[in-house]
């Protein structure tokens, strides 16, 4: 999705929703930094690995496949990773971004709170966050859709989404998995599309309360937002094509203890040096842990790529081997999708 703060786009005089591809948000870049804001940030931190495997899975990339036990890394001569690199790339050397500002981190939050940062290419899950992240900004919020690379076409691309699991060490595996099936399915499914959480089951998405703009939950997103009916932008989104696209079978490791490091400059960005230094082509081992998609009598969950399900699994510390012999299987890995989330 695409999220922009409209006081700041109207300061810039840029209309928001005028942006349709990728070259309209270049040139909307410009004139946002010309007012001493940033179209948006890009510090190619751990905590910006989701928007940006969303952002090069729309621009048509497969840098990295999995068959079995090997992986092949292809971030340099892919089409789609050449496309993203060089547009990217552009935005840095000409100070469009800013390049200091990890997403989730205090001055992340500061900086959409106070108007430094305009906007945000990110999943549909981010409208709880601005509102709780970005109190100020209350009424200047607006959502679109993602700015396309070809004009006309309407592609979109997945952003994270939410899962829950049985833990092996649970002393209460069955209740456990109830309380799953009840949030997942059943009517706490809808609970946690109240409350925020983008559905994954797509009688809660195409219905008519999920884009009331009377409903309680829907009235106070749509305030923050000036008014605009937000979940019908969503649910919109959500329909849209994506193309094929597998996900590595792990996630980057992350630090245990937080380091103080210099606040890099964009010419010292870690988007800049990573995207001068891409592997080529280069095949390595997977981890050998079995994984398997979801079951196929859920017909009424949206799709989701079998990959990105083995990435949760594997990232939660899971495969099916770990799923309690007493309790019904279905067909399913030990992690069912709590959300999914159109970028």
């Amino acid at each position: 999705m695409f999220f922009y703060n409209k006081a700041v786009f109207d300061k810039a005089g840029v209309d928001g929703e005028s942006i349709k591809t990728w070259n309209d948000y270049y040139e909307a870049a410009k004139k946002i930094r010309a007012t001493g804001s940033y179209i948006t940030n890009l510090a190619g931190t751990s905590n910006d690995y989701q928007p940006f495997t969303a952002q090069i899975w729309q621009a048509g990339a497969q840098p990295w496949k999995v068959d079995g036990e090997n992986i092949t890394i292809n971030m340099t001569k892919d089409e789609g990773m050449q496309r993203y690199i060089q547009f990217v790339q552009k935005l840095i050397d000409e100070d469009l971004v800013d390049a200091k500002t990890p997403n989730w981190s205090d001055d992340w939050n500061r900086e959409l709170n106070d108007g430094t940062l305009a906007s945000l290419t990110i999943g549909a899950w981010m409208p709880i966050n601005l509102m709780t992240g970005a109190p100020d900004q209350a009424g200047n919020w607006r959502v679109a859709q993602l700015p396309q690379w070809e004009e006309g076409k309407e592609v979109s691309a997945e952003d994270g989404g939410s899962a829950l699991a049985v833990t092996s060490q649970s002393k209460n595996q069955a209740a456990a998995y109830k309380l799953v099936e009840y949030m997942t399915h059943g009517e706490g499914a809808q609970t946690m599309a109240d409350t925020g959480t983008f559905p994954s089951l797509k009688k809660i998405l195409r219905s008519d309360s999920f884009t009331d703009p009377t409903t309680e939950s829907n009235k106070k997103t749509n305030d923050y937002f000036g008014g605009q009916n937000v979940n019908e932008v969503l649910s919109a989104a959500a329909q849209r094509p994506t193309e094929k696209f597998q996900y590595l079978p792990y996630n980057p490791p992350r630090p245990l203890t937080a380091t103080k490091s210099p606040r890099p400059t964009p010419a010292t960005s870690p988007w800049r040096r990573r995207l001068k230094t891409m592997p080529t082509s280069s095949p390595s081992k997977a981890s050998s842990r079995a994984t398997t998609s979801p079951s196929s009598d859920a017909t009424d969950l949206l799709p989701v790529h079998p990959a990105l399900t083995n990435n949760q699994n594997l990232r939660l510390g899971h495969s099916p081997s770990a799923w309690p012999p007493d309790l019904p299987k279905r067909g399913c890995s030990p992690v069912s999708p709590l959300s999914r989330a159109p970028a």
